[in-house]
């Protein structure tokens, strides 16, 4: 009986983790035009299509260059990134779902560290 009980972490951390592949792709695939729209006039949006192209390597990694936009504008801007309120040009919607996303990833790394 303990057996089964003992298994089920195990399950539901492996769903979980392919959740947030998937969940990635998504942002990554569908919703990475969008954000790159909103902050067409970022230096670092550009030179990031520029280096990494497409491909799911490269739109993950264009995908963090988002999210350091969001997370960290202020920064951004001094160092002339991007503008100065340029994460205010992503709809609020989005930023939230890509907040979610990559809360969700250190969440589930978190979570198999300790396990």
């Amino acid at each position: 009986m303990s057996d089964i009980w003992s298994i089920w972490p195990t399950i539901t951390m492996f769903v979980w983790m392919w959740l947030n592949i998937f969940f990635m792709l998504y942002l990554g695939f569908k919703k990475l035009d969008i954000l790159e729209a909103c902050l067409e006039g970022s230096k670092w949006v550009s030179d990031a299509q520029a280096v990494f192209g497409g491909g799911v390597v490269g739109r993950n990694l264009r995908l963090h260059v988002v999210l350091g936009i969001i997370l960290l504008p202020t920064l951004c801007y001094w160092r002339g990134l991007a503008d100065k309120d340029a994460n205010k040009k992503i709809p609020k919607a989005l930023r939230i779902l890509v907040l979610a996303a990559y809360f969700s990833l250190f969440l589930n790394g978190f979570v198999l560290f300790i396990l």
